[in-house]
């Protein structure tokens, strides 16, 4: 009777451990993770840098036509 209840805890620790396998993440896919973030995270600072470019460009014209009318 030990033995048959040694064997059938085994068997549901190895198959736990199994299902827990194929339930991880790949190295492959953890990179395809990261590079996909990184260039979300890039995209995402290039058009705040192309905004801000564009309004501190736009407050320095107007800044330039008031000394001009002055």
């Amino acid at each position: 009777m030990k033995l048959s209840i040694a064997i059938a805890v085994l068997m549901l620790v190895f198959a736990a451990h199994t299902e827990a396998q194929e339930a991880e993440k790949t190295i492959e896919e953890h990179f395809a993770t990261f590079g996909n973030q990184m260039k979300e995270l890039t995209d995402d600072l290039t058009v705040k840098t192309k905004d801000l470019v564009e309004k501190i460009g736009g407050q320095r014209v107007r800044h330039q036509n008031k000394e001009l009318v002055h």
